[in-house]
């Protein structure tokens, strides 16, 4: 159960009613002082996610400066914390994803991959799921998209594949270790590891088709075969 407050103060009468509720702020700034086990549980990500949009929406940072970034927002939580943070990429106050993508849907897919593969609980914008589009507020509050097409049902299969491996993989992506690298040609590389089990996630977010070398049963892909992985396209595997 989520329960979303803007003061931390009623937090541990919540607690007592019931021990797991999921306590949620919403600060845009630095919240250290929030998340000390006695207030919130998490807060919205705003720095964390940011930078992934500012490197694969936006193409504003490099992907050595998105990685410096995100190592950085992680650098200032306890492990535990990041393991509880709210990863958001559109919201009720934002654009729609979708929008800021130019409608490019292998590029929101991408990045929603990549977001699933981090620290952290995944947030899905409702209606995102069926690629529902939207400027700035009052825009991205348009009513939910309940006769989605063709092309949103694609789409929302494909978010039902990225909750699966959540689920199939819960264990790892909420407390294993995480690694972050460039590899080559503007080739991201997310690995994440526990108890001797690694999930393996590429990234080209180059505009050119790169050979990848990894070998592993493959969990998701797109834009990937013969080993070449082209544009907006990633691949999920495990070793």
């Amino acid at each position: 159960m989520r329960l979303t407050t803007t003061s931390g103060g009623d937090s541990p009468r919540m607690v007592a009613l019931k021990p797991d509720f999921y306590i949620l702020g919403e600060i845009w700034h630095t919240s250290q002082a929030w998340l000390n086990g006695d207030e919130f549980s998490g807060v919205m990500n705003y720095s964390y996610t940011t930078a992934i949009l500012h490197h694969f929406i936006n193409h504003e940072l490099s992907s050595n400066q998105m990685i410096e970034q995100l190592s950085t927002q992680l650098m200032k939580y306890r492990d535990q914390t990041n393991q509880m943070m709210f990863n958001v990429l559109d919201s009720h106050d934002t654009a729609r994803i979708m929008t800021l993508a130019h409608n490019n849907v292998d590029l929101v897919q991408q990045t929603f991959a990549f977001t699933f593969l981090q620290p952290g609980v995944p947030s899905i914008y409702y209606g995102t799921e069926y690629g529902m589009t939207g400027e700035n507020d009052p825009d991205c509050r348009k009513p939910m998209n309940w006769h989605p097409d063709g092309k949103a049902k694609q789409i929302f299969a494909f978010f039902q594949q990225l909750n699966e491996l959540r689920r199939q993989n819960w264990q790892l992506l909420s407390e294993g270790e995480l690694s972050l690298q460039v590899l080559k040609n503007g080739l991201i590389e997310v690995r994440r590891q526990f108890n001797g089990r690694e999930l393996v996630g590429l990234f080209n977010t180059s505009n050119q088709t790169v050979t990848i070398d990894g070998n592993g049963q493959e969990v998701l892909s797109q834009n990937y075969e013969g080993r070449q992985l082209t544009q907006d396209g990633f691949l999920i595997y495990r070793k």
